[in-house]
């Protein structure tokens, strides 16, 4: 009974004990909780930021303690990184190359507009992944090549036909330059990270590069370019050859006037330099120094070459090695004037006609004969030369010819020259080209006008007395039988 007071007095202390530390409890975590708020709200705005980056942040920065002060930094390091992300996108989507990131999977989770343009795609045709842009046929390399960079976690490149567009919009082939390298964060492979370029253009033109080179390679003209200074900066193969330069040795300082002689060179300052400059082509005769220093004659093609600027950036050479056409030539000629020195000699009248009828020859004896002058001859018909009688007279023997027979005959009745009437024997040759083509005919004419007066004569002689004139044993013989044959007739 005495101990039930002091019992009952614990009691009451333990639970006002109780009481008060709830109570403290209770204030103290209702005090931590709004000392706390800001960064609660930064918190927020932190999760906030992270999920949506373009949402505006909404902080206490105005507080003047250290929670303020947090707020104000992190405001800033926010601002910070919307506007490095901004510099990227516009910087990305400037940028004339594509480009991507992708996953480990090989499914891209972003690329630039340059990249939809490339490939002819919308983004929503894009989620397939990189490798469905490929053609069927290369999309398992593909596949293979990007399973092996994932494993081995390195970059490659590659140059690979894509197929633009696609259903009803057509497609295209394009010519694609792929770069990718490793996306690692912490040591870890997030995925990869690449560009692509359009390198289909600049793939033709390599290709026309490539055919022009291999003309150049195998052409057996000199093909040579130098720069304004006249260094020689390229030599194709038979240029070096000519030049008894190695394929392979370098060209070094070699200037354009170490192969012509110093006469052409002079020329080439004061007459073709100048002509290039001013209409950026000449074409001419030149002369170039080969190997061993002996001179060659050359057709020479220069060219000059300008920039965007206007100025000249190089000069360009197309030489051909005339040296067996100019021995053809003088062989040619010195065949000609063996002709007409033949023809000259020769105590005939010979004369060429073409297939049109038109004389392109006549030597001197045809200008004696009929007394014109050769330059007025060669170029006329037959017919405007020997007037309508003439042509009438061997018209049927030039039928003949021009058919492909060779004819020989006599004019009879003589014709009407500048020397008066004469007798010729003639004879006409078909004119045949090296194909076989018949291309007129060839006349060679003796003046047999002697020769028929002095079977006249002797046939006179033969048929009367040569004392008297009259009439022999023969000639009355003859005379009666033509008598007779005309009085049958």
């Amino acid at each position: 009974e005495v101990e039930a007071p002091i019992h009952a007095a614990q009691q009451r202390l333990l639970l006002q004990l109780t009481l008060l530390g709830g109570a403290s409890a209770l204030i103290g975590w209702l005090a931590m909780r709004r000392l706390l708020r800001p960064l609660t709200a930064l918190h927020q705005a932190m999760r906030s930021w992270r999920a949506s980056p373009g949402q505006p942040l909404r902080l206490r920065t105005s507080l003047p303690d250290e929670r303020g002060e947090l707020a104000r930094e992190f405001e800033a390091l926010a601002r910070d990184a919307r506007q490095r992300e901004a510099e990227l996108a516009a910087v990305s989507d400037a940028s004339p190359l594509g480009l991507f990131r992708a996953g480990i999977d090989g499914r891209l989770s972003y690329v630039n507009d340059a990249y939809l343009r490339m490939h002819g795609v919308t983004l929503e045709e894009v989620r397939a992944g990189r490798a469905m842009l490929m053609p069927a046929e290369q999309r398992e390399a593909a596949l293979q090549s990007w399973h092996d960079a994932v494993v081995h976690g390195h970059g490659f490149s590659s140059v690979r036909r894509l197929q633009r567009g696609g259903g009803t919009r057509g497609t295209s082939t394009a010519t694609l330059a792929v770069r990718c390298a490793p996306l690692v964060v912490d040591g870890r492979l997030e995925g990869f990270v690449g560009t692509v370029e359009d390198v289909t253009e600049r793939t033709a033109a390599e290709e026309k590069l490539m055919a022009v080179n291999a003309i150049f390679d195998a052409t057996t003209d000199f093909v040579v370019q130098a720069l304004p200074d006249g260094r020689i900066t390229y030599m194709n193969p038979a240029a070096r050859r000519a030049a008894g330069i190695g394929l392979n040795e370098p060209l070094g300082e070699r200037q354009a006037s170490d192969f012509h002689p110093a006469w052409a060179h002079e020329r080439f300052h004061k007459e073709v330099l100048p002509a290039v400059l001013q209409r950026g082509v000449w074409v001419g005769d030149f002369v170039l120094l080969d190997g061993q220093g002996q001179e060659r004659p050359i057709s020479h093609m220069v060219l000059a070459h300008h920039g965007a600027d206007g100025r000249i950036r190089h000069f360009s050479a197309v030489m051909r090695d005339v040296s067996a056409e100019r021995q053809a030539e003088q062989e040619q000629r010195r065949q000609a004037a063996t002709l007409r020195s033949m023809t000259e000699a020769i105590p005939a009248i010979m004369l060429a006609v073409g297939a049109d009828g038109r004389f392109r020859f006549v030597n001197s004896s045809f200008e004696r004969w009929h007394g014109l002058a050769r330059g007025s001859v060669t170029g006329r018909t037959v017919q405007e030369v020997l007037g309508t009688d003439g042509h009438l007279l061997q018209q049927a023997w030039v039928a003949r010819v021009l058919a492909g027979d060779t004819v020989r005959y006599e004019t009879g009745e003589g014709l009407c020259t500048a020397l008066g009437p004469r007798h010729l024997m003639v004879n006409l040759v078909p004119l045949r080209l090296d194909d076989h083509t018949l291309d007129g005919y060839v006349g060679v004419a003796y003046d047999i006008s002697d020769r028929k007066e002095q079977e006249a004569r002797l046939e006179a002689l033969s048929r009367t007395d040569p004392l008297t004139g009259v009439l022999n044993r023969a000639g009355l013989q003859q005379r009666l039988d033509q008598l007779l044959q005309e009085a049958r007739s």
